[in-house]
């Protein structure tokens, strides 16, 4: 497009495309050359995907005024790929799903991201997920399809106008049950309102935990694994955590691969920060708590990026009087592997021979064990600035790295399994390297 045009498709789309449907806000990928990844990394908010969903059941209309020729719309949707059988009655039309069966189109992205459009109903639905469904795999699809694949006796225009407190209640009821860190509970009164007294900004069992611990040398980061993995941006290990206090505000401080980065934590909802990784700038909203049962303190802390599918989670307790125990996992985390290998696996058959051979050596399930390591795993810390502060990271790093034996796997799957290979093996490919150079890099 480039070449021709002279402009990339970025912009092309944008004058002929986005801009007549109100969308300004949006954000595509490239790669180092500066060309636009054409098959995924766009950016935009559920309301501009709602509305590119709404053009194809318009026929390429947006109020009234046609943007996309409806010709072009019936050739896309039109099947190109016969795989209803496989693929729960969907066929395949120009990277579109398509189903004259259930009169539905799709959109369908990793991790539930999707638009589906009801062409019975004249309804498009956006979900931006972020969840271990695989495409066709999920729960929300099968959802949506029971309550919109036969035609609905009535539908509302504006549901929150129409119905306003039913529907918030079941909103606010449906995020509550999927909250991991439990917000604190505002406290309510006329004191309170009027401002002559004050909540506590956070819970006093925080305290414990201010000041800064050095981690010994790891490949982990607060960006989650799957990011990592899928935008290439690797940094090279988090070297510190801790957490500062500023008049009523606590502030997550860490340093990952040689930069600090400082998030504000909210405790009665999620406070919102810009963090630029590696020249990549990327909004995180962090929420935290903390539970007390039988003497033993546990430390949430929520990491979401709302602008990306993934969430980063970190669970802390004392160990020690000085050392912490720091528990890293993610949403999507080692569920995607569990659901995807054995299919990638057998599809892949270099693949499946390396895998045999390492499991002989190194026992059974030993790629997938690692590969799922990538998404969780647990590190030590010490706080900086105690007496024996030297020794006790001398005993923390006792242990960590590699076995020679590892070592030599790692080169070995590193080398026959490449990310370079398109569709499902560049992906498992991809995180199956990530994996193993964490073995490589681990000891420095």
């Amino acid at each position: 497009a480039k070449r021709v045009s002279g402009v990339g498709i970025s912009e092309i789309l944008k004058e002929r495309l986005l801009l007549p449907l109100g969308i300004k806000d949006f954000f595509w990928e490239m790669s180092h050359e500066g060309i636009e990844k054409g098959g995924f990394g766009v950016y935009m908010s559920l309301e501009s995907w709602a509305k590119i969903g709404c053009l194809f059941l318009s026929g390429g209309k947006y109020r009234g005024i046609s943007i996309i020729p409806e010709a072009w719309i019936r050739t896309v949707t039109s099947p190109k790929a016969m795989t209803s059988d496989v693929k729960d009655g969907y066929d395949y039309g120009y990277k579109v799903w398509t189903s004259e069966q259930k009169g539905a189109i799709l959109f369908s992205g990793m991790l539930g991201q999707m638009v589906y459009m009801s062409t019975v109903n004249n309804i498009a639905v956006a979900i931006n997920g972020g969840n271990d469904e695989l495409f066709f795999s999920g729960g929300a699809l099968k959802i949506i399809e029971r309550y919109l694949a036969d035609p609905l006796p009535g539908v509302s225009e504006d549901p929150y106008r129409d119905y306003p407190i039913s529907l918030s209640d079941c909103e606010r009821g449906f995020l509550r049950e999927k909250l991991w860190v439990r917000p604190l509970e505002a406290r309510k009164g006329i004191l309170y309102r009027l401002g002559l007294k004050y909540r506590e900004p956070y819970p006093a069992l925080w305290d414990r935990l201010i000041g800064r611990f050095s981690v010994p040398m790891n490949n982990r980061s607060i960006l989650p694994a799957f990011t990592r993995v899928m935008q290439n941006n690797y940094p090279s290990s988090l070297e510190e955590i801790g957490f500062v206090r500023e008049g009523r505000q606590i502030f997550l401080v860490c340093r990952d691969g040689g930069e600090e980065y400082r998030i504000e934590v909210g405790f009665y909802r999620y406070s919102e920060s810009v963090i630029e990784v590696q020249g990549e700038k990327y909004r995180v909203r962090a929420l935290a708590g903390v539970t007390e049962e039988d003497g033993e303190v546990t430390y949430r802390l929520e990491l979401a990026y709302p602008e990306l599918p993934n969430t980063r989670r970190i669970t802390i307790r004392f160990i020690g009087r000085d050392t912490i125990s720091i528990e890293l996992s993610e949403l999507p985390g080692h569920g995607l592997i569990s659901s995807y290998l054995g299919e990638a696996l057998s599809a892949n058959p270099k693949m499946r021979f390396v895998t045999d051979m390492i499991d002989g050596r190194l026992g059974r399930g030993y790629l997938q064990r690692k590969a799922e390591s990538v998404f969780s795993g647990r590190l030590s810390a010490v706080r900086r600035g105690v007496i024996n502060y030297a020794e006790l990271m001398e005993k923390e790093r006792e242990g960590v790295g590699p076995t020679d034996e590892e070592k030599s796997v790692a080169s070995l799957i590193l080398r026959f399994v490449g990310a370079g290979e398109g569709g499902e093996g560049g992906l498992l490919g991809a995180i199956f390297s990530s994996a193993l150079s964490m073995l490589r890099r681990e000891k420095g």
